[in-house]
């Protein structure tokens, strides 16, 4: 492994493009992510629109975590607080030193970073340093789509920016909740030195390998890692607070140390001393620190070679092990971080083009909350992404959230939906589920992919069986100017020595696995045999209850019928292929007269259900899959965009008739489908509801539409669902990667066949 060697001039360079980069953000969110990277390695800063030292930072689930930031200005022996509540009990005993509030000037943030900046002065009402001296903290969780690699990295950076003259000295604590959700919990720590860093450690003495505790993994260990030349302690909490209230510095160690802590009342700290500039001439100087947590291994995982403790995919690079992955990730910080702006800056520039700086808000505060229920694992040539359904129910790898968080990853990486959706596909290829229709979830709670080898997941067999047929389609049309026919081909039909080589599934005989395609062509003949007239059951809004002869729902399944063709035509099934094209044809003439009302004024909720309606947010995969020839006719996606400007309430666009709450994935799928009027007005109601949400945990995807625009009924939050909002982007790409150009015309087309025609095998 090669470390990238930084010039210092460089790293100031980068560090401060990243310190200045986000700013100018309008919307004001209640939680703002300071570190978010797994579903374990997921900080926030709560009550966002207020002063960061009035509360300690949280984990999504609102369990506060042990997270101080301070400054020191060394000159006057005062104190100013930053993050974290530990400046509350630091004078109250006897002390030289002063504490005083700084001045706090704001937010900022980008799809990588958020910024929290400050001015110090000498008392709350004169700004005597306003021009002399200001701190930003940059927390900053790289989003690197363009490399994976760096992406799997289970680390994100603390970078303190300083400017102006004074002498200062920056002070950085985390107590033992940043391991263990269990506050009872004994943990071990350990201090040592690699190069140019220093490496602090702490873990339960003893891990419980795949168990959490209030959603925290109870095996791994969570990390800190700066200069060497920083000073460090791990101690009594007030101790080490006035030793660097008095001195601006801890008690320097420089051996390693091994022992154990309390959760609550020991933490781990760093200093870092920031010296006078020369002449009094005013500069920017930067300190950064790297993060992690880390699970060896992140989960485990029912394939057909058996229940498998997977590795992260991290480790493939790192043959030295996990100190040599932290070293790298600390010296890597401005590559890391250019990546990371590089992003930022794209998603922003096309979030204005399309809509509004408001949308590329709303992007930014998305991006790190879909990444943050994400954990890769495999090696380099079969990498894995598997997903938690957080805050719901925590199912594992749960088909219809990572549905609407398809736009993400369709946008930013496709491979990473890929990867998401091969654990789906292998396990039941393997013949591990025992129904006909596609699964659920993988596991009822992440980090264990155990599957339901008994069937009894949540049962939403069309919803499911919808999305796993459009999500492939998706992904595979995603590749078509990287990789030919031939490759897509040899991905999808699979080949038998390809599977034998995973062993016999357990619990099956060899004859019930299957190609891909082979499972794929099951879920298609289900939705064929059942989605017209669906059944009294779930669809993936489940907290809204069963419904029979859902409209979105048939839709859903009728898209992923014409879906089917395409994969067929892919293949050069030219039977299959013309066969399930008629299918979606005749279906979705009869959906149309079944789900509009009479006078195709809108959808309805249910095809019995009078003056009901609905946001009819399938159209979206409709518009996805074949931007060029919808299946749905344009006068339904033209009733639709009419209906919802009747129908808007303050925050936005409700998802139907029985409820005023809203769908905020749903509304954004919607509105991409809209006229442009209607989608700035959604997107500015959306907005309106961020700045004004009486929520209080990070961002909801399910809201009430009308002041104070609450939870309502069940409290989502940190949903990885949020990837929908990228939905203006994915369908602004998809229209120029569209597959029908790469599929010969032979194998495509509507088939003029009698309806009962038999496929011939």
């Amino acid at each position: 492994m090669l470390f990238v060697i930084l010039f210092p001039a460089l790293l100031l360079a980068i560090s401060m493009i990243m310190a200045v980069g986000a700013s100018g953000s309008q919307l004001k969110p209640p939680s703002l992510p300071l570190f978010v990277r797994t579903p374990y390695f997921s900080a926030w800063l709560p009550d966002a629109r207020n002063e960061p030292w009035k509360n300690w930072p949280q984990f999504y689930t609102g369990d506060e975590l042990g997270l101080t930031v301070m400054v020191r200005h060394d000159a006057s022996d005062t104190v100013y607080p930053l993050v974290g509540r530990g400046h509350e009990d630091l004078f109250k005993e006897a002390s030289d030193s002063l504490l005083r509030h700084p001045h706090y000037r704001g937010a900022s943030y980008d799809a990588s970073t958020t910024n929290l900046s400050y001015t110090l002065s000498m008392d709350n009402a004169a700004d005597q340093w306003s021009s002399d001296t200001r701190v930003t903290l940059s927390f900053i969780s790289p989003v690197t789509p363009d490399d994976t690699f760096r992406q799997a990295v289970p680390a994100c950076y603390l970078a303190v920016h300083v400017e102006g003259t004074a002498e200062l000295s920056i002070y950085i604590e985390f107590n033992g909740m940043w391991a263990t959700g269990d506050p009872g919990g004994v943990l071990t720590w350990q201090v040592s030195k690699h190069d140019n860093t220093r490496i602090i450690d702490i873990g339960r003495q003893e891990e419980r390998l795949f168990t959490e505790t209030r959603d925290r993994a109870e095996w791994g260990r969570f990390y800190l890692i700066g200069n060497k030349t920083d000073s460090y302690e791990i101690g009594d909490a007030r101790l080490l607070r006035q030793r660097f209230a008095q001195r601006g510095t801890l008690i320097q160690r420089t051996t390693t140390n091994s022992g154990t802590m309390d959760v609550l009342g020991t933490v781990m700290a760093v200093t870092h001393h920031f010296e006078p500039t020369s002449d009094g001439v005013p500069l920017q100087r930067t300190a950064h620190f790297s993060v992690a947590h880390v699970q060896i291994p992140t989960v485990q995982f029912a394939r057909a070679r058996g229940v498998q403790a997977m590795k992260p995919l991290w480790q493939s690079n790192f043959t030295a092990g996990v100190f040599q992955m932290l070293h790298f990730h600390y010296n890597d910080f401005a590559s890391s971080v250019g990546l990371a702006k590089s992003f930022s800056n794209t998603i922003k520039e096309r979030a204005v083009e399309l809509a509004s700086d408001t949308y590329a808000d709303i992007l930014a505060l998305s991006a790190r909350q879909v990444l943050g229920a994400t954990s890769f694992a495999g090696t380099p040539e079969e990498p894995l992404l598997f997903l938690k359904e957080i805050s719901s129910n925590g199912n594992h790898q749960t088909v219809d959230v990572i549905y609407p968080a398809m736009p993400f990853f369709l946008y930013a990486n496709p491979a990473w939906l890929r990867y998401a959706l091969v654990p789906l596909l292998e396990h039941q290829a393997a013949g591990l589920y025992p129904r006909d229709a596609a699964m659920h979830d993988l596991g009822t709670h992440f980090p264990n992919a155990t599957g339901h080898p008994d069937g009894n997941d949540e049962q939403m067999p069309l919803e499911e069986c919808g999305n796993m047929l459009i999500m492939t389609l998706a992904m595979l049309q995603s590749f078509r100017q990287h990789q030919g026919v031939e490759e897509l081909r040899s991905w999808l039909e699979g080949s038998e020595e390809q599977f034998g080589e995973l062993g016999a599934p357990i619990g099956t005989s060899a004859q019930h696995r299957m190609t891909r395609y082979a499972l794929l062509n099951r879920w298609a003949e289900y939705l064929v045999d059942n989605t017209l007239f669906p059944s009294h059951q779930l669809s993936t809004d489940d907290f809204a209850g069963p419904l029979e002869n859902q409209t979105n729902l048939a839709l859903k399944g009728i898209i992923g019928i014409n879906a089917m063709s395409e994969l067929a035509a892919i293949l050069g099934r030219s039977v299959d292929s013309r066969y399930y094209a008629m299918i979606a044809e005749l279906y979705i003439h009869r959906w149309e007269k079944l789900a509009m009302t009479d006078q195709c004024a809108h959808a309805k909720l249910a095809y019995h259900w009078q003056g009901s309606w609905c946001t009819l947010y399938n159209l979206f995969a409709d518009s996805l899959l074949f931007p060029s020839e919808p299946l749905v006719p344009e006068r339904v996606y033209h009733a639709q965009s009419d209906w919802y400007e009747h129908v808007l309430q303050t925050y936005g666009l409700p998802l139907d008739n029985r409820h005023l709450y809203a769908k905020s994935d749903w509304e954004f799928v919607a509105l991409s489908t809209a006229g442009r009027t209607l989608k700035l007005d959604i997107i500015n109601r959306i907005g309106h509801w961020i700045n004004e949400t009486s929520t209080d945990r990070p961002l909801t995807d399910l809201y009430d539409t009308e002041p104070p625009g609450g939870f309502s009924g069940a409290i989502f939050y940190a949903r990885p669902v949020v990837g929908a909002h990228f939905a203006l982007l994915a369908l602004e790409k998809a229209k120029c990667t569209s597959l029908a150009s790469r599929i010969p015309a032979e194998t495509r087309g509507h088939a003029q066949l009698p309806f009962f025609v038999s496929r011939g095998r």
